[in-house]
């Protein structure tokens, strides 16, 4: 089995969140795409609480069978963000199960920091979400990672740009409708 593990902090969780994930299972990269939200994200200070962020990636994902929010295993995790020298062995319980990292070009930018990137290349393959011209950037990257780049569907989509949006106008085009109901609801992004 194939299974993506696309962390992030998902705050909120929007379409291109989902279409990518949703792209990734339609060009048979990943079987099953598990959504991850960080407890506490590196490098991002201000953030919404953990449980209104699950919440909404639980909404998110509710309708499709291929997305899934595993909270059991998401329990297991002891950090507050995710490092995938965490997360490997919570999902990967038998050689059967081929891992792959989903990640955003900028995550994938600065792999060449990560700790143990070397050792943890050997366990994982990794999916980047790109535009053309990211992805010739991010070619320059000299690595021996298993890496297959996957366009963005929705490339003009941030969760910045979707707190900016509901900041402006209390509605959001790009979030499930489910989402935009439990942002309004939770007063969240005014």
């Amino acid at each position: 089995m194939k299974l993506g593990l696309f962390s992030g902090t998902f705050d909120p969780i929007h379409n291109g969140h989902i279409a990518l994930a949703k792209e990734i299972i339609k060009r048979k990269i990943c079987d099953l795409v598990y959504i991850l939200p960080e407890r506490r994200p590196r490098y991002k200070p201000n953030v919404s609480m953990y449980e209104k962020r699950l919440a909404m990636a639980l909404l998110a994902t509710k309708h499709n069978p291929y997305l899934l929010v595993p909270t059991q295993k998401l329990k297991l995790i002891k950090g507050d963000y995710h490092t995938a020298s965490e997360i490997i062995p919570i999902f990967k319980k038998n050689n059967a199960v081929d891992l792959k990292l989903i990640l955003g070009n900028d995550v994938f930018g600065n792999i060449h920091k990560w700790r143990d990137i070397n050792s943890l290349a050997k366990q994982i393959a990794f999916i980047v979400a790109v535009d053309d011209y990211e992805k010739t950037k991010i070619n320059n990257i000299d690595t021996k990672l298993r890496v297959k780049f996957v366009p963005k569907v929705y490339p003009d989509v941030s969760s910045t740009k979707v707190r900016e949006q509901i900041k402006q106008d209390a509605a959001c085009k790009y979030v499930a409708k489910e989402v935009g109901g439990y942002i309004k609801n939770n007063k969240l992004y005014i």
